[in-house]
């Protein structure tokens, strides 16, 4: 029973673990997900470290990873995926490119890596959630390079920005809620999943109650 597996998987993480990190294949009929996955979501009171390995690759994941994109917002789950990109490219050397993209209503523009975008307010704002970033991987001895992306979508950005820097990782964060009665990681996570060729990593972190 798919229920009774994932809640034996949940209460064992909650025996000290600190985190879950569990596989998934790249298409499942109808839904993102398998309903184990989606049901250890659901259950889940520590993050979910979601893996799904590149598109027709016919071998083992390789032993270490040769460029990676990192989205940088200001959320939790944000700073969560980076933690994880930060500490693979400090053991395995992995080229990090931090990303941020600028939602708005026209063509997506593409801007050179440490290219200054003067006094747009919008853009202080991505320059210093980058500066923050930088700073933090810095603080690991780990470098990175930034690019601030403009687009209609951040998903379909962050999909093209895959292609063009072809990179083989991609690391997001991500905060679980529940959307008609099935977890939902936001719609620019998904997008990812279902549309990008590279190895895809989530950082699914429980939702935390404010109440």
């Amino acid at each position: 029973d798919v229920s009774e597996m994932a809640g034996l998987v949940a209460a064992e993480a909650n025996l000290g673990f600190g985190v879950i990190c569990v596989g998934v294949a790249e298409h499942h009929e109808h839904t993102l997900f398998s309903p184990f996955v989606d049901e250890l979501l659901h259950r889940a009171t520590i993050p979910v470290m979601i893996v799904r390995r590149a598109r027709g690759l016919d071998r083992p994941l390789p032993p270490a990873f040769s460029r990676a994109l990192v989205p940088v917002t200001g959320g939790r789950g944000s700073r969560a995926a980076q933690e994880v990109a930060f500490s693979l490219s400090a053991d395995l050397g992995t080229d990090l490119v931090l990303t941020h993209v600028v939602n708005r209503p026209q063509t997506s523009v593409p801007w050179p890596f440490g290219r200054s975008l003067g006094d747009d307010p919008i853009y202080a704002v991505a320059e210093g959630l980058m500066a923050e970033s930088v700073e933090r991987a810095e603080e690991l001895g780990v470098r990175t390079r930034t690019t601030i992306r403009e687009g209609v979508s951040t998903a379909d950005e962050l999909v093209t920005t895959c292609e063009q820097l072809d990179v083989d990782l991609v690391v997001l964060g991500a905060t679980i809620r529940s959307v008609d009665g099935r977890p939902f990681l936001g719609h620019h996570v998904e997008t990812v999943l279902e549309n990008s060729d590279a190895t895809v990593v989530v950082v699914a972190l429980p939702r935390v109650d404010e109440s």
